[in-house]
């Protein structure tokens, strides 16, 4: 859902903090199961479209945390990666020896978009005159 705030343009339309935004409505999804003070991303515009997706691969830290890109979603037709990373704490030692890849006795989730923004500026008569 936050990604296709994105994607629509809502976030960068908004008048808010598009940062914000974004977070507040990843949060109101995953709030339920996951610790949203928790979770990491990073949303990245790539110029060189769809093929420079290789040039982006996650990158951590010595401590497991996602050493992000910052936080750039793109205008019209941009081509966009939204990565978002979630260290989920095992709660048992025989399931931490069985699944857990990270410290803490945790799992890495990790979950990746990469889409194109819809052409959603009607201010732009180019744009407009294409709908």
């Amino acid at each position: 859902q936050a990604a296709r705030m994105i994607r629509t343009g809502a976030v960068q339309q908004s008048g808010e903090d598009p940062e914000e935004m974004f977070r507040e409505v990843l949060c109101e999804h995953a709030d339920t199961l996951l610790d949203c003070t928790r979770i990491q991303y990073e949303v990245i515009t790539m110029e060189g479209g769809f093929t420079d997706f290789s040039e982006f691969p996650p990158e951590f830290n010595e401590d497991g945390d996602l050493v992000g890109k910052g936080f750039s979603p793109g205008g019209v037709n941009d081509v966009v990666l939204i990565r978002a990373i979630y260290r989920y704490p095992l709660m048992t030692p025989i399931m931490g020896n069985l699944m857990a890849d990270g410290p803490d006795n945790t799992k890495l989730m990790i979950s990746t978009v990469v889409m194109e923004n819809e052409p959603y500026d009607v201010n732009n008569d180019e744009v407009a005159s294409e709908m």
